[in-house]
């Protein structure tokens, strides 16, 4: 009966993330390269300004039509319905009818978010559950250490860890990175596993094969390396303080390139565990913020 209930649950998800998908098509104004704002600070933006984005607009256009077709709607709302009792609105039970309960948890979970409180379902609204639900089902596996061989550095040089950004946040991305170098034939292999859960969890691996421009006593310098799209990177290994550095260069274009941002990044191969703890840390944070505690009566 769990497995049952379970499988009910992961249809109800997708048909979230299916509601609000269809404007994800929409393209976005590329005429400012500044980073893109969280989803709250979006909704806040639209909210103050008193105007809905294209992408906002198209959505509640689609969400229209699904109020249209009874079963489809039910479906929906049981999902929200679910969201907000997972959230800590005491919804239940889970019965697919916008009844008076439900609009009231809406409200309510609408006042905690910023949004306006409405009690309906609109565009805004269910974007915003649907992306708290996603840091909340958000996997965090345990990352490797950081390792670096180098006994035979005459030869060969082997060194595992997770790249982040030797300033700013410590790393966005839940990745590992293994780098093999081999002095004969003048290339270091770099394999990355790097989980992606934008929509649905999965493991994407990566590879490059940086060209060796210098390889001396002190460090290893490689050939300038364009095979990622919009970025020429550089790798650096120093084998007095055994540490790998990489630094990408990114540069804004035309069709994959129109939303990079272009900026120079130095980037640094460290301890997987201090990303895992950063990340557990910060996810800790964001959960907090999105489950609703009642504060206990003195």
């Amino acid at each position: 009966m769990t497995m049952v209930r379970k499988w009910i649950f992961t249809l109800i998800v997708l048909h979230l993330t299916a509601a609000i998908s269809f404007a994800d098509d929409v393209q976005p104004d590329t005429s400012s390269t500044s980073d893109v704002p969280s989803s709250t600070t979006q909704t806040s933006t639209s909210k103050q300004s008193g105007q809905m984005s294209l992408k906002e607009r198209k959505g509640q256009q689609e969400l229209e039509a699904i109020r249209q077709r009874p079963e489809d709607y039910r479906v929906l709302v049981l999902g929200v319905q679910i969201f907000l009792g997972r959230f800590g609105y005491g919804v239940g039970p889970y019965t697919g009818t916008m009844d008076e309960a439900t609009q009231k948890a809406l409200q309510r979970y609408q006042h905690h978010v910023g949004l306006p409180s409405t009690g309906e379902l609109d565009y805004p609204t269910l974007a915003h559950l649907t992306d708290d639900n996603k840091i909340l089902d958000q996997p965090l596996p345990y990352l490797p250490q950081y390792a670096f061989q180098a006994d035979q550095w005459e030869k060969a040089i082997q060194v595992q860890g997770t790249w982040a950004r030797d300033t700013g946040p410590t790393s966005d991305a839940i990745q590992t990175s293994r780098l093999y170098c081999f002095r004969k034939q003048k290339q270091c292999i770099e394999s990355t596993a790097v989980l992606l859960v934008e929509q649905a969890s999965m493991l994407n691996i990566l590879t490059h094969v940086y060209a060796i421009k210098e390889w001396d006593d002190e460090q290893l310098v490689s050939e300038p390396y364009d095979g990622e799209p919009c970025t020429i990177s550089i790798l650096r290994i120093h084998r007095r303080n055994n540490t790998v550095t990489r630094f990408s260069a990114y540069k804004n274009g035309e069709g994959l390139c129109a939303k990079v941002k272009t900026e120079d990044v130095q980037y640094r191969l460290i301890n997987g565990q201090d990303v895992f703890l950063s990340l557990q840390k910060r996810k800790a944070q964001e959960t907090q913020a999105i489950l609703r505690v009642e504060e206990e009566k003195q």
